[in-house]
């Protein structure tokens, strides 16, 4: 029989959170179903009150047997249970949305922020820290957690003790309204190439999802050199522009280093001798990005110059490992065409030998890329070995299948398996060479199916190299 409460009848029951996702109930939430672009919560309604929601809040019938309330607009009243709940956060948030680069310039930012004396939260694709310290909390979304999840984050971030935080807003995130009633101190954009065009159809609705995130910003820095970022600073003129050439932030006389960069930025009328100790081209605008959305928000020069100084590496970004043989793995989350392409640029650009680049494309994701890939693979580095990323729920064989096609030299091989694949560049390599490890990045599993399993990269290499 089919329960509902009315608002004379809802008994007094102690509840401890909100949810909208079965992944994130816990005993004594309320449940939201949300009805989204390809799944719609209300099918989930049993589900989670088997797991221990107390309220099922919707606006259909259902077809279970759980306690409801009813409403016409689920989306507004998880807005409103979720402020309600955990309260707007009383903290300095930052911003950064884009395609790529979003984790490296939430780290730089946080390390500007601290040397700035603020106690600085940091949530994304990495997960959720605290100054050093991280964080547990499950996350079914990876990159930006859904309404109640961040709101609770946020909340526990102000009761830790924290000043502010920084957080990378992902397209998906903007387009499901999840950052609804926040605001913040300055956003950042880093810049716009193909990817998630599986949820979002065209490079155009992509695009305006991004843009969406400065309507809830005071301030801003985006990139001039990025066709997109010109856009946006048209719309929204408030903003500030950073560049490798041109913008209020910029970068001169760049000289590009196997440990980092050194360069001249220019913050204003100001001029620094600055280094960073992360490699690439790449890296010298997430450090631009991080420095103008800083000065935009009013952080003193000082502060901007010591963080990016002090910023010495990030899980899964061009995270450098040197072998005994005389050779370099590099780990980097490059899943994209253009963070492909970045990342090979950079290392061409510090290499003294060859270019070994293992990579694959994941499943159930934008198919249209996996060639392009491959052709700035096999181009761009000496030996591509194509392998799996995470196939999720389509046959492995079928994604090579699909990188394949844009192949246009026979410099590549093909294992399937990515431990094998791994294992087969490092046998290849020599002294002077480069391994580059493309796609996992900070990710300590593979998604298989629906299953995720344990996959670390890290102990694969260190493993193999000590057998």
């Amino acid at each position: 029989m089919l329960g509902r409460y009315y608002n004379d009848e809802i008994p007094d029951i102690e509840i401890t959170g909100i949810s909208c996702n079965t992944k994130d109930v816990e005993y004594g939430n309320i449940f939201v179903c949300i009805e989204g672009s390809s799944e719609d919560g209300h099918k989930y309604a049993q589900k989670a009150y088997e797991l221990g929601a107390k309220i099922i809040v919707s606006s259909k019938p259902l077809m279970a047997s759980v306690p409801v309330v009813e409403t016409n607009d689920t989306k507004e009243a998880l807005c409103y249970l979720t402020k309600r709940y955990y309260g707007v956060p009383d903290l300095k948030l930052f911003a950064v949305t884009g395609t790529n680069g979003k984790t490296s310039v939430s780290y730089f930012s946080a390390e500007i922020l601290k040397a700035a004396g603020l106690k600085c939260g940091i949530i994304g694709t990495n997960g959720v820290w605290l100054g050093d310290e991280e964080i547990q909390i499950n996350l079914s979304t990876p990159t930006t957690p859904d309404m109640p999840g961040l709101y609770h984050i946020l909340s526990v971030m102000q009761k830790l003790g924290a000043d502010c935080a920084v957080m990378e807003v992902s397209s998906h995130a903007l387009s499901q309204n999840r950052i609804d009633g926040l605001s913040f101190e300055a956003g950042a954009f880093t810049n716009l190439t193909q990817d998630h065009l599986d949820y979002h159809k065209t490079m155009e609705d992509y695009f305006l999802a991004k843009q969406k995130l400065f309507e809830v910003c005071k301030t801003g820095a985006v990139n001039i050199d990025d066709s997109y970022g010109k856009r946006i600073l048209e719309k929204y003129p408030h903003l500030i522009s950073y560049g490798e050439r041109e913008g209020i932030v910029r970068a001169e006389n760049i000289r590009y280093e196997t440990e980092g960069s050194i360069f001249e930025l220019i913050i204003g009328q100001s001029r620094y001798v600055q280094q960073i100790h992360i490699p690439g081209t790449f890296s010298v605008y997430n450090a631009l990005a991080s420095a103008a959305m800083c000065y935009a928000a009013g952080i003193s020069d000082i502060a901007i110059t010591s963080g990016l100084k002090n910023m010495r590496g990030i899980c899964g970004r061009m995270e450098r490992i040197s072998c005994r043989g005389g050779f370099d793995i590099i780990i980097d989350y490059a899943h994209t065409p253009d963070g492909l392409l970045k990342v090979l640029e950079s290392i061409d650009k510090i290499k003294n030998g060859r270019v070994i680049c293992v990579f694959g494309c994941g499943g159930d994701r934008d198919r249209t890329k996996r060639p392009i890939m491959g052709k700035i693979a096999t181009e761009m580095s000496d030996i591509a070995v194509i392998t799996s990323d995470n196939p999720r729920c389509e046959p492995p064989v079928e994604i090579i299948i699909d990188i394949l096609t844009g192949v246009v030299s026979d410099n590549y091989i093909v294992i399937e398996n990515r431990k094998k694949a791994i294992e087969a560049a490092i046998n290849m390599a020599r002294p002077g060479d480069i391994v580059l490890l493309a796609g996992k990045g900070q990710e300590r599993y593979q998604i298989i199916g629906r299953e995720k399993r344990f996959f670390d990269e890290r102990e694969i290499i260190e493993k193999y190299i000590k057998a």
